[in-house]
C-alpha cells in the first residue's frame, strides 16, 4: 500500500502553522509545501520551527524534505510493472478535503 501526500495531479502549494506548550517549554511551526520546478518529479516541504527551553531561551530550527512528485498513471504502472495488479481507494479523512487524496494497493496476482 502507497500512500503519497498528493499525486501530480492534486498537488497544491501551502502552508501551515501550529504549536504546543509544555511543561516550561513550547514550540511554533511553519510549513511551507512548494514546487520550485513544475517540471521534474519533486517539490519541497521547508520547516521552520521556533522552540523555548524552559529557561526562556528561544532557537530556531530549519529543516527541507524534499519528496516525490508522481502522476495517478505513474504510481498505477509501477505497481504492475512490479508484477502486482494495481489499485487505486479515494483515502477520506475529516482533514483532508474530499477527493484529494487516494492511495495505491499493489495485489499479488496468482499466476
Amino acid at each position: 500500500m502507497f500512500a503519497p501526500d498528493c499525486t501530480r495531479e492534486t498537488f497544491r502549494a501551502s502552508t501551515d502553522h501550529g504549536g504546543h506548550d509544555g511543561e516550561g517549554r513550547a514550540m511554533r511551526y511553519l510549513s511551507w509545501v512548494w514546487d520550485p520546478d513544475p517540471v521534474d518529479t519533486t517539490y519541497n516541504v521547508d520547516f521552520a520551527y521556533l522552540l523555548r527551553d524552559k529557561d526562556g531561551s528561544t532557537s530556531c530550527e530549519y529543516d527541507r524534505h524534499i519528496c516525490g512528485l508522481f502522476s495517478r498513471h505513474e504510481w498505477l504502472d509501477t505497481i504492475r510493472q512490479t508484477g502486482f495488479e494495481a489499485r487505486a481507494f479515494p483515502f477520506e479523512h475529516s482533514e483532508i478535503e474530499p477527493g484529494t487524496c487516494e492511495v495505491f494497493v499493489g495485489v499479488k496476482l496468482d499466476r
